[in-house]
């Protein structure tokens, strides 16, 4: 019997060596639409051609984040645990701009 627990602990610790991702940061896929809606913001932005002040400007980041259910905060501290994560960020950003270039019709 102590034989059976023992490996069954063994299996728990290794099954649980994932990204021990916290409960407070996006999912992969939450992340990259997040950061595609982010960018098409940029994009938008950026084609309005004239100076924004930035109460206009946190506004319009203001609702892509609600749109998605989060807050600048969560989305910062995704970015904080992505940042010791490169494999994990490289596969968002990598989705992402698959996305976008299909946005832009490339």
């Amino acid at each position: 019997m102590k034989r059976i627990l023992g490996i069954l602990m063994i299996l728990m610790a290794l099954s649980s060596c994932g990204d021990n991702r916290p409960d407070y940061v996006l999912s992969d896929e939450a992340m990259e639409s997040l950061l595609f809606d982010i960018y098409m913001t940029d994009g938008a932005l950026n084609a309005k051609g004239e100076e924004l002040n930035d109460s206009v400007v946190t506004e319009y980041y203001n609702s892509v984040f609600k749109a998605h259910g989060t807050t600048r905060e969560q989305f910062e501290q995704s970015v904080t645990w992505y940042s010791s994560h490169l494999e994990a960020w490289e596969k968002v950003t990598e989705n992402v701009a698959i996305e976008l270039e299909k946005a832009n019709g490339r």
